[in-house]
């Protein structure tokens, strides 16, 4: 039996994103980081009208702190986000967990 890996779940929120760009930027920022990304475990990008906001989930064995994936997700806004003013992104979350 292999020994538990220390992983992070890491949550992000970026806002403002318009509402013209928001849904359509959240699948591909998903299917990118499905297809091309694989030490970014189980990632989750969603849409929050509400709160004009983008929400960014996902694992890996390294970010601590979040902000690797910080500066990661903040690429991904500015290659499909087409409407972008400024904005901010912040670390909602960390939480480390242990994986077999």
């Amino acid at each position: 039996m292999s020994d538990p890996v220390e992983m992070y779940r890491i949550v992000l929120r970026a806002y403002p994103i318009s509402l013209e760009d928001g849904e359509e930027a959240a699948k591909y920022i998903e299917d990118d980081v499905r297809k091309n990304r694989p030490w970014l475990e189980n990632p989750d990008c969603i849409y929050e009208t509400s709160t004009l906001s983008l929400i960014f989930k996902a694992e890996n064995g390294y970010d601590s702190t979040g902000l690797a994936l910080r500066a990661d997700f903040a690429n991904f806004i500015i290659g499909s986000v087409i409407n972008l003013g400024d904005f901010d992104i912040d670390v909602e979350s960390v939480t480390k967990f242990y994986k077999r």
